[in-house]
């Protein structure tokens, strides 16, 4: 887990940045703990103890997951309130 503190926030919020994987813990039906765990950390983003974002290929993934998983990835995301990361090529 990657946590940076952005320095330049007054409110010294914690940003964070995770792959799908992570996210797809919420499924995680062998281990109760784990979904408890992301789910508190949605829920952190949420209220805004961290910043949460998420790229376009994150997205394409969720959107590829079978129905019932992407439906509940896409709710979740939506309600956890992720700023979409522009996608950039070349340095």
């Amino acid at each position: 887990m990657n946590i940076m503190v952005d320095d330049s926030q007054l409110a010294r919020q914690k940003t964070m940045g995770q792959p799908l994987t992570f996210i797809g813990g919420l499924f995680d039906a062998e281990d109760a703990k784990r979904v408890s765990t992301v789910d508190a950390l949605l829920n952190s983003i949420r209220v805004g103890v961290y910043e949460g974002f998420i790229s376009g290929l994150t997205i394409a993934e969720v959107l590829e997951a079978p129905a019932k998983i992407h439906e509940t990835l896409q709710a979740r995301i939506a309600e956890t309130g992720f700023q979409v990361l522009e996608e950039t090529t070349g340095l």
